[in-house]
């Protein structure tokens, strides 16, 4: 199997190895502690990208709000500064 390479992907790959782990826990006790711990990195790291995805949402949003301001500003004439 290829390595992923995008951030999604690889999560991905780890959200399938937590539960792969955590369906073999009884197998797997001997490394419990590590693989709640695993668990809690992959948890925060889901967070992570629902806040990334959140801000990348909330700055395009902004950037459309600006879009008919700057519109609006280039349509109107120059200021003249009276010396």
């Amino acid at each position: 199997m290829p390595k992923e390479k995008s951030k999604v992907g690889r999560l991905g790959e780890m959200k399938h190895f937590s539960a792969t782990l955590e369906a073999n826990s009884a197998d797997l006790a001997h490394v419990e502690v590590s693989r709640t711990a695993f668990a809690d990195v992959v948890t925060r790291a889901e967070e992570v990208v629902r806040q990334q995805a959140a801000f990348a949402a909330a700055k395009q949003q902004a950037s459309q709000e600006l879009m008919p301001s700057s519109g609006r500003a280039s349509a109107s004439p120059p200021c003249s500064a009276s010396r």
